[in-house]
């Protein structure tokens, strides 16, 4: 993420967006410090916490990010993915990038300058 903060930081169309997975331990405070220890430019990258059944229902039915879901069976355990999900400003979801793959952060990149051209 903070190759595309870097990458975006002076493109006011592009927000970037986490939601934590421990909500019971990341209150806005614990966000806050996460983010001055990691150098977050909090106007370009929102670090976000709520209440843990809203959060993992975004996951799931919103993001579709819980592939596993289907395989624990149990909508109480815990959600994390190292995808990047690129939602454009109608809300639509464009496509999904693995995080820890530097290949797919340029897809993202080249997927997100296409998504520009055609708006």
């Amino acid at each position: 993420m903070s190759i595309l903060q870097d990458h975006y930081k002076n493109d006011e169309d592009i927000m970037l967006v986490s939601h934590t997975v421990m909500p019971w331990i990341d209150d806005v405070n614990q966000l806050n410090s996460y983010g001055l220890d990691h150098d977050i430019d909090k106007d370009k990258w929102h670090l976000l916490t709520g209440n843990k059944n809203e959060l993992y229902d975004l996951a799931r039915f919103g993001y579709f990010a819980d592939g596993n879901f289907l395989k624990t069976q149990s909508e109480n355990d815990f959600i994390h993915t190292e995808n990047f999900v690129l939602v454009d400003k109608l809300g639509y979801i464009r496509g999904v990038y693995n995080g820890t793959i530097p290949l797919d952060i340029k897809r993202l990149i080249r997927h997100i300058t296409r998504l520009k051209k055609s708006s």
